[in-house]
């Protein structure tokens, strides 16, 4: 089973463009590398797997904060392995990137092989099935007290409060895209997040957080939000847990 790719075309091409309609963009990046950097202070060879890297916006705080990191990060559209590729090529030999289905990358890797599993705006791209199979996945590959943080589109279990961030993203869209001469693009993004509704989609809240309990994650919890977006972090048992 692998994911479908669904940055294919224009949104892919110009993906940059998804930036400039989220004025927490930057914030969520910097967030998640900061994140990292309380796991990392005083350590050498911290490995770190990145799932969905796109062009590289969330690589890059993490290795310009976290001089220790070695950096795994996947992707499975050539589009954005290739913008990845350029934007994380002064790193030199502290990044590693690879074109694969993310469960197919995760099941080949051996067991406690990583210290940290990151990723941004990817999992609510994968539908419930393959998200739970990937979350299994990360458990596995990470080692005894490694932390997983996600920062992603959560639905608030408030469903007046999720309704209104999902305008807000809409108006976004269609204002820095729509107005500015982005049409076609501000079409395709805002039949992506119609699609990310859909009842084998959507990521809430809740019922994340008692996913992850139910893996066996410890004391998953939200760190950060701006309107659709959350940050939750969690970490596989310790040796003394």
């Amino acid at each position: 089973m692998e994911s479908e790719k669904r940055f294919k075309g224009s949104i892919g091409t110009e993906y940059a463009l998804f930036e400039k309609s989220y004025p927490h963009f930057r914030e969520l990046q910097d967030g998640v590398a900061d994140e990292i950097s309380k796991y990392t202070i005083g350590r050498k060879n911290v490995r770190v797997l990145e799932i969905g890297c796109g062009p590289g916006p969330t690589s890059d705080r993490i290795l310009a904060k976290n001089v220790g990191v070695t950096l795994t990060a996947i992707d499975n559209e050539q589009v954005m392995i290739n913008q990845a590729r350029d934007h994380l090529k002064d790193y030199g030999e502290r990044v590693e990137l690879f074109e694969r289905d993310a469960l197919d990358f995760l099941k080949e890797t051996s067991d406690s092989s990583f210290d940290i599993v990151v990723s941004a705006w990817t999992l609510h791209n994968f539908d419930q099935d393959y998200r739970k199979n990937i979350l299994r996945e990360i458990i596995r590959v990470l080692k005894s007290s490694g932390v997983f943080v996600n920062a992603d589109k959560y639905a608030q279990d408030d469903e007046k409060k999720h309704f209104e961030d999902f305008n807000w993203s809409i108006k976004q869209f269609i204002e820095c895209m729509g107005e500015v001469g982005y049409p076609k693009i501000c079409y395709e993004w805002i039949l992506h997040m119609v699609l990310d509704e859909s009842k084998n989609s959507l990521m809430k809240e809740k019922d994340s957080l008692v996913q992850l309990l139910e893996l066996g994650f410890l004391n998953p919890r939200i760190i950060w939000r701006k309107r659709m977006e959350a940050m939750i972090i969690a970490q596989k048992r310790g040796m003394g847990d």
